[in-house]
């Protein structure tokens, strides 16, 4: 069962009009890969609740959700952005699909500010926070929206 296969491709570039370069890649079927797994007994964990999803709005506000998400993580918390720079109802449909418990809005506004809004997805009361505030003391926000 061949679950990664791949190889050289120099002349593939050429192939579809560019320059000669030298290349290579990987092609892996995760559906194979699942099928492996589950063959050895070993169960996917299917927890898909976030504690927190970051809603980007605008392409300026990329690498600082990038940034947020990583440092929310750090402190031991499962975070998750929109990478699609898709709409904001689209993104919070998304935050709900994941069981969020909190959702960030970051746009060029907040990253201006340093300010943000954070939401409890379930009661809708809300917090002002500042981005540090976040990258260092998540757990002090979630409380407190867990109180209000």
């Amino acid at each position: 069962l061949t679950i990664c296969a791949g190889g050289r491709y120099d002349g593939l570039v050429t192939y579809f009009g560019g320059p000669e370069t030298p290349a290579f890649g990987f092609g892996m079927g995760i559906e194979r890969l699942i099928l492996v797994l589950e063959k050895q007994g070993i169960e996917l964990p299917l927890d898909t609740q976030l504690d927190v999803y970051i809603a980007v709005l605008g392409q300026e506000a990329n690498s600082g959700a990038l940034e947020l998400v990583q440092a929310i993580r750090k402190q031991g918390f499962r975070a998750e952005r929109d990478y699609l720079d898709r709409k904001l109802k689209a993104q919070f449909k998304s935050a709900d699909v994941f069981g969020a418990k909190a959702i960030i809005t970051l746009g060029g506004s907040e990253i201006e500010s340093g300010q943000v809004v954070v939401k409890n997805n379930q009661t809708r009361s809300q917090v002002e926070t500042s981005l540090e505030v976040l990258k260092t003391n998540f757990a002090s926000i979630l409380e407190e929206l867990e109180k209000q």
